[in-house]
């Protein structure tokens, strides 16, 4: 999962307003015949998503960017899981919005399954083993992550 935050100025009154969205991330590899298709997976347990999961992140993103721009929304803030699926979602997202930066919070995130997760994945996730500029490099089109959010460990 991750949220959008973005901040709506009203010159008529001189109020800030707020707008928060939760997305879930688009398709992930490990739901199709990911082999088949030719996608590499690291780690099963953060499986990137498949080219019609970009493709979903980028239809939600020309919704939000229409929306944005359509009611004054600015200051366009985005936070993200640490798992792969949900960081390209975003970076796709941060792509179109023309945000520079993914903060990472680790406080988002998906139900831990325990017939998928057996433990915490956190330690596994490509983020923690490869590091932030390996992720941002090979997966995000070089959207930066702003780890300021994550937990002391």
């Amino acid at each position: 999962s991750f949220q959008i935050k973005a901040k709506r100025v009203t010159i008529l009154d001189h109020h800030a307003q707020g707008f928060c969205a939760v997305i879930r991330h688009g398709e992930r590899a490990d739901n199709v015949p990911y082999e088949a298709m030719g996608i590499e997976m690291e780690e099963i347990q953060d499986p990137p998503l498949t080219p019609r999961g970009i493709d979903q992140a980028i239809c939600t993103c020309k919704f939000f960017k229409q929306y944005f721009e359509e009611n004054g929304y600015t200051d366009i803030v985005i936070e993200s899981s640490p798992f792969l699926r949900s960081l390209q979602t975003a970076s796709e997202v941060a792509k179109i919005l023309g945000t520079k930066e993914i903060k990472i919070n680790y406080l988002l995130s998906e139900w831990m399954k325990h017939s998928f997760f057996t433990s915490n994945p956190i330690h596994t996730l490509l983020l923690t083993t490869k590091g932030q500029e390996y992720v941002e490099q090979k997966y995000l089109g070089g959207v930066a992550l702003n780890i300021d959010l994550s937990p002391k460990r």
